[in-house]
């Protein structure tokens, strides 16, 4: 359990942090409603009216009943029907439907309830405040809550006038505020100050003023507000944090003031504080928000993205760099999809795009990042978003996908060519939410560069690289976002090769598009591109399961026979030859015993009915039993790597392994399979270019081998020869790998060591 927390008069002071531990959950982050940050965690409205929180939990402000840190979102307990959310210093605290607010965490001045626990860690129902509140929003150690007739009541700590109420006594019951009995619009209360918006559009603010923050000229706490000065009138927007505060006009200006010793009013320059508004100058464009941390201050601005200013030493800038800068940067990779912006009141801020994603950075050491990896962050990362289990996960060259229980998507890694599908071409080391699609997804296949999913109905989507017109939809134009496949609606299965893709019908047919380089397609030519999907001659019926390698493809028939048809250089086709094949061609040696096939780059396996495994290519012609496998379940094939399940549970795997990606803890290629140790038992596998991805029975997703583009999903950068946790819950079947062009290893990470906290700027 923490340590109390002492009541004495304190600018600020820093909690005692109850062990930290890394939990996985399942976070329904897709479609957020709204999302705020606290010093050291964050919160967020769920789609369905719930909440969840992440980040530190010293003192039960995730609201899930229990002590335990979490970098990944957590439920608050008992919540239904919340509408906002404030976070503040150690506390959170949500708006109901009703029009009544509860609250959770630290309670040693009030702010939760008026019982004398020091620690509440489930939502209570704050006195005097059961109905009738429009908004809210919390400080440090108080919160404050517009009334639907206009008026403003805070409780909580007081010991600068924070309240308002005209004296510096504590209170846990909401008391009004003097002179603000109606009439405001909006409120936004900083580390230990408040300020508030008229329906008039002037600003006033009381509480904290050491560095001018309430705007009256002065450097005087004010118990009461008083009018900021130049700004009677013409205001849209306001925003307070620590040490400063901010308005945007009506006209899209920023006007800031307070402290200033790292540039946070944007003037351009880092001078002394300005305790009157001042014109940020430096901002260039339109302003549509603003939001402001500890030292640093971040806004919307029309048609450029989000920038930020000021302090920046911990990723509070988030434009991939840790340097402070009076000059406005731009947050790496945020455009005008962003929907609101919120500052942490210490070294972290969050964005809730359009699209319902949440991307935080900064200081993440308490996981307030909710990445699912306790770090530093120097420009945005994704909220870890998986919402419910996983029923399928396919690796590609440099990206994964995961196909969940409640039948959407979400993928990792590369995303140069728009191959995560979330109308991006920014790449993600977790899990991002790919654009629905107004149908449930019933199977995904990752091809080098590109991405298939065959919905429910049997149409099939695809989305990223389409040089060759692998995504079928008749042009070669790329897509980060999925487009459907006219003429395909009966489909069971897809597959997707380096720059091809085929698909499975009802009916087993095989229908194929894409490059033809080599005769992939098996349309009986080769040199040519389809941008649409057409049949393969010979397989018009009787297929089973299809499999997609580099620039080959393979087919199981219904009689238990393979018929692979493409590039043959190495044996992949399994013929006896090194010819290339323009039309399926049966495989040889395998005695119509074959009942599953996976392809990958220039080699082959298949799953024969009794548990053995043979595989050919890489220069071996014809198939050959793998040494050791007996009884296997499932197969996978990577780039030079093969994996098999076994009856038993465990996952073997052989081939090479230069970036780890055999699981064995070494570099070092293996002819023989070796156990791959996932500290359980495998249920599913799936091998990409150089890393593998599996799924244990107790519904947990691990990858390892090369992470260059963020492949392995734990959020971090950095290869690893041994299995690392995906970040979110995962369980389910597995699909086919990806294959081609190699990587460079990067070293293996050494265990973050927690670096001191940052000094307060005063």
């Amino acid at each position: 359990m923490p340590t109390k927390r002492s009541n004495a008069p304190a600018k600020f002071l820093w909690p005692v942090v109850a062990g930290f531990a890394l939990l996985l959950c399942e976070p329904d982050v897709s479609n957020a409603k709204k999302v705020d940050a606290g010093v050291m965690h964050s919160c967020m409205v769920t789609p369905s009216g719930g909440a969840r929180c992440w980040g530190d939990n010293a003192y039960g402000e995730l609201g899930d009943g229990a002590f335990q840190s979490s970098a990944s979102p957590v439920d608050v307990s008992g919540l239904a029907g919340v509408v906002d959310i404030a976070a503040g210093g150690y506390f959170s605290c949500a708006l109901m439907d009703s029009g009544s607010v509860k609250c959770w965490g630290y309670n040693g001045n009030g702010e939760v309830d008026a019982t004398s626990a020091i620690q509440v860690p489930t939502p209570t129902l704050i006195m005097g405040l059961e109905t009738g509140v429009r908004a809210i929003s919390a400080g440090s150690d108080h919160a404050c809550a517009l009334t639907a007739a206009g008026g403003v009541r805070c409780w909580g700590y007081n010991d600068v006038g924070q309240l308002g109420n005209g004296s510096h006594v504590a209170s846990a019951v909401p008391v009004a505020v003097i002179g603000l009995e109606s009439g405001v619009s909006a409120i936004a209360t900083g580390v230990k100050s408040t300020c508030a918006l008229t329906v008039g559009g002037a600003v006033k603010c009381w509480g904290w003023n050491e560095s001018g923050e309430v705007g009256d000229g002065t450097a005087e706490d004010r118990s009461a507000p008083v009018g900021v000065t130049g700004l009677g009138a013409g205001v849209a927007a306001i925003a307070a944090g620590y040490g400063h505060a901010c308005a945007v006009t009506t006209r899209g200006q920023l006007k800031c003031w307070g402290g200033n010793g790292a540039g946070e009013l944007g003037t351009g320059v880092a001078t002394s504080s300005m305790p009157i508004p001042v014109d940020a100058n430096a901002v260039r464009g339109t302003v549509r928000s603003v939001a402001i941390g500890h030292g640093y201050t971040c806004a919307v601005v029309a048609g450029t993205g989000v920038r930020c200013w000021g302090y920046g030493l911990g990723g509070e800038l988030g434009n991939g760099w840790t340097n402070s800068t009076a000059q406005p940067v731009d947050v790496v990779g945020l455009g005008s999809d962003v929907a609101e912006l919120a500052g942490g009141l210490m070294g972290h801020a969050c964005v809730l795009r359009a699209t319902g994603e949440i991307l935080c950075w900064g200081d993440g050491r308490q996981g307030q990042l909710g990445s699912a990896i306790p770090s530093q962050r120097n420009s945005p990362v994704a909220v870890v978003a998986a919402s419910s289990g996983v029923a399928a996960i396919a690796s590609g060259d440099h990206h994964a996908c995961a196909l969940l229980e409640d039948a959407s998507l979400q993928c990792w890694g590369g995303n140069t060519s728009g191959e995560l599908g979330n109308g991006s071409r920014r790449s993600s080391p977790s899990p991002t939410n790919t654009l629905a699609v107004g149908v449930g997804i019933a199977v995904v296949a990752t091809g080098g560069s590109h991405t298939c999913a065959a919905a429910a109905d049997g149409r099939v989507f695809c989305w990223g690289l389409n040089v060759f017109g692998e995504n079928g939809g008749g042009s070669s134009d790329s897509q980060p976002s999925p487009l459907a496949i006219s003429g395909l609606r009966d489909v069971v299965s897809v597959t997707g090769g380096d720059i091809h893709s085929c698909a499975l019908t009802r009916s087993g047919a095989v229908k194929c598009w894409g490059d033809n380089g080599v005769g992939q397609l098996g349309a009986g030519t080769q040199g040519d591109s389809h941008l649409a999907p057409s049949t393969v001659p010979s397989l018009g019926s009787g297929v089973v399961s299809i499999a997609a390698g580099s620039y080959h493809t393979c087919a199981v028939t219904t009689d238990g026979g393979v018929k692979c048809w493409g590039q043959n250089a190495l044996g992949a086709l399994g013929d006896g030859t090194q010819t290339n094949r323009l039309v399926p061609t049966s495989t040889a040696s395998l005695g119509g015993e074959a009942i599953a096939v996976s392809a990958s780059d220039m080699h082959s396996c298949a799953l024969l009915r009794d548990g053995r495994v043979s595989c050919w290519g890489a220069e071996k012609l014809a198939p050959e039993l793998v040494d050791g496998i007996v009884d296997a379940s499932a197969i996978a094939v990577g780039a030079g790597h093969a994996c098999a399940i076994t009856r038993s549970g465990n996952l073997e795997c052989w081939g090479r392994n230069w970036a780890g990606q055999l699981g064995n803890g070494t570099n070092t290629d293996q002819r023989w399979p070796v156990i791959v140790d996932m500290g359980g038992s495998a249920r599913a596998v799936s091998a990409g270019t150089d890393f593998t991805c599996a799924v244990r029975t107790d519904g947990i997703a691990k990858c390892w081998g090369s992470n260059a583009s963020g492949q392995l999903g734990n959020g971090e950068a950095g290869y690893s020869a041994v299995p690392v946790t995906v970040a979110g819950t995962f369980a389910g079947r597995v699909f086919r790998g990806g294959h081609a062009q190699h990587e460079q290893p990067a070293p293996i990470l050494s265990p973050t060591t927690p670096t001191t906290r940052r000094p307060i700027l005063r």
